[in-house]
Formats: C-alpha cells, structure tokens, sequence
C-alpha cells in the first residue's frame, strides 16, 4: 500500500509541475514578422536620427545602431491598470555614413546626437563610409 502511494504522489506532482509549465508558456507566442514594442520603438527611432543625421550637410547614405539600458517601464494603479509608461533610455548609439570620417562633420553629428538623445559625446561614435 505504501508504494501505491508513494506513486501515486509522485504521479500527481509530475502532472502538476507539468500543467504549470504548459501554463507559464502560454502567452502569445510571437508570428514571424511581428515585432515587439521595443523593437518597433527601437526601429522607428532610427529613422528619424537617420533622417536628422543626413539634414546635416556633407552627410549622405547613412545608417544608425542604437543601444538601450532598459525596456519599456509600466506603473500601475491600485487597480491595476498601466498609469504611466516609460520609454527605453538610449545609453548609445552608433553612426557610419559618408561624411562621418570628416572631423567637422562628426563633431557636429556627435553634438546633435547627445542634445536630441540626452546622451554624452563618449556614447556616441560616428564612422565614415
């Protein structure tokens, strides 16, 4: 009778631990093609430094790589729902187009850079093409 038991326990915990795996993955799984809120976030941020960067004259094909310290930050009320959201912090953000190699023309892309992002020069690099 004991080992009846003693099996049956262990049969139980098993379909148990196993019901609360299939239960913790049930969130949407991501389709191809979809993006996440980051992702699209982060996406749609380099565009517009690329379209900000190629206004700066000398500046031409360019492309920007941006790096975030956090993600998208929710609070909530006591009633649970979203009071506030905080964007992901830029902590870098990289620059090669043609032009970047002039001195004058980095200078200025790495000054416009920290002023539109809030970020210091160091955490800036431009390259030229």
């Amino acid at each position: 009778m004991k080992d009846k038991t003693k099996l049956l326990l262990l049969f139980f915990a098993a379909a148990i631990g196993i019901a609360l795996m299939l239960l913790g993955s049930r969130g949407t799984p991501k389709t191809e093609g979809e993006v996440s809120a980051e992702e699209k976030y982060a996406a749609e941020l380099e565009e517009k430094l690329v379209l900000l960067c190629s206004s700066v004259g000398g500046v031409s094909e360019c492309s920007v790589a941006l790096t975030f310290s956090t993600g998208f930050e929710y609070e909530y009320s006591s009633r649970g729902n979203i009071s506030a959201t905080h964007y992901p912090r830029v902590c870098g953000v990289a620059v090669v187009c043609k032009g970047g190699n002039v001195p004058i023309i980095e200078k200025e892309l790495t000054e416009l850079l920290s002023a539109a992002l809030g970020i210091t020069a160091s955490q800036i690099s431009v390259s030229g093409k």
